[in-house]
């Protein structure tokens, strides 16, 4: 029977199978039923991993099941995806009222399901990777799959920046600005090149075919001649670039003194050693033990109080949890003030910021991977201590 749907009627004593009007392939991959607290009849049945025209409504119990309307192609959508079971509420007064989260956009149906519409304005469906901020009122986006957009008027509209396609894709998986100046990595989900704009977007140069998975770029701002890309460092502004020495990926620098990066290197199946350099990556200074840091780090985050290099203070995000270093060495967090668990829904951080005007204030951002319950959002006033 997989884990299709079921009904009762009589209080849980016996069920009937309820899955009319969808395909097989969607019953094995059940994972969520949303019922109106107004109308029973009323009620949104999600499917995992499957795509598709999910998810699926009735309006009659179940006794019938009916795709929804494709949105794709409609009001402004870049994509929605129907791939996670993912969220659905139901209004606790209207039997007609639904919001669902879709992966990458918010959508709103104002007939129990039949039919959704974008829920505010702007551009949506796309996961965004990176946000740089120009000015007071421009802002570039970096969009998993769909590229690169600018906003010049504070977000009141968009415009693509049409970056060109490398591996017959246009994800951006990391970028950087300097004045009109904007290298980024563009291509699939695993494998980019780098290409630079002069003109703030608008026409594109392929300057260094990677052929790799770049995930940070950052102009050195002490010398913005200087461009780190993850493996590799370019001296003439991205005209041309060289290997970073000891195959390190190079993933932070100091906020204070752009000359100093931190970088990464997997050394064995499970550990990973941790560096840093003051000499744009011709040596490396490791900084305490290697880490089993999981098989993806999403960022090196370095208190821009803790200076010099005796006194690093740095925190690490990744799919095996976040990582502390302090008074030279490595400590995994492990609850909160209140002794919760950190990883009760799972272990992947995302990342963590310092506040720029307060000293010892952070935030950690956790998100559990397939859209499930991510108990998700920290937050540290004492300097990471609680």
């Amino acid at each position: 029977q997989g884990t299709t749907v079921f009904k009762s009627t009589n209080g849980g004593l016996t069920f009937e199978e309820k899955n009319s009007g969808v395909t097989a392939k969607y019953h094995d991959y059940s994972q969520r039923i949303t019922i109106s607290p107004v109308n029973p009849d009323h009620l949104i049945w999600s499917s995992h991993q499957q795509g598709g025209k999910l998810p699926f409504w009735t309006d009659n119990g179940g006794e019938k099941w009916n795709y929804i309307k494709d949105i794709r192609e409609s009001e402004g959508f870049l994509k929605v995806s129907y791939y996670w079971a993912e969220p659905v509420v139901f209004s606790p007064d209207d039997e007609n009222e639904v919001i669902k989260k879709f992966d990458g956009a918010i959508a709103k149906s104002f007939n129990h399901g039949k039919e959704w519409h974008y829920s505010g304005n702007g551009y949506t469906g796309a996961r965004v990777k990176e946000i740089r901020f120009i000015s007071e009122n421009e802002s570039i986006f970096c969009a998993t799959d769909h590229g690169m957009f600018i906003t010049e008027n504070s977000g009141d509209s968009f415009r693509d920046l049409a970056p060109p396609k490398t591996y017959d894709a246009k994800t951006c998986s990391s970028f950087d600005v300097n004045g009109n100046v904007i290298v980024a990595a563009i291509g699939g989900w695993s494998k980019q090149d780098i290409i630079k704009s002069t003109d703030k977007g608008d026409t594109w140069t392929n300057v260094f075919d990677a052929n790799s998975n770049i995930k940070f770029i950052l102009f050195n701002k002490n010398n913005p001649s200087i461009i780190y890309a993850d493996k590799w460092i370019s001296s003439d502004k991205g005209e041309t670039w060289a290997p970073v020495n000891g195959n390190y990926e190079i993933r932070a620098a100091h906020p204070l003194n752009n000359d100093i990066i931190f970088g990464i290197k997997k050394v064995s199946q499970y550990l990973t050693s941790i560096s840093w350099s003051d000499d744009f990556g011709d040596t490396w200074t490791n900084l305490g033990e290697d880490q089993n840091v999981g098989s993806k780090v999403t960022e090196i985050t370095i208190d821009p109080h803790s200076y010099p290099a005796t006194n690093f203070h740095i925190f690490l995000s990744s799919n095996n949890g976040l990582f502390e270093y302090r008074n030279g060495s490595w400590e995994k967090e492990g609850a909160d003030l209140d002794g919760n668990p950190l990883y009760e829904f799972g272990d992947e951080f995302m990342g963590l910021k310092f506040d720029p005007n307060n000293k010892g204030i952070a935030w950690a951002v956790k998100r559990y991977w397939n859209g499930r319950h991510s108990n998700g959002l920290y937050l540290t006033r004492d300097n990471g201590l609680t």
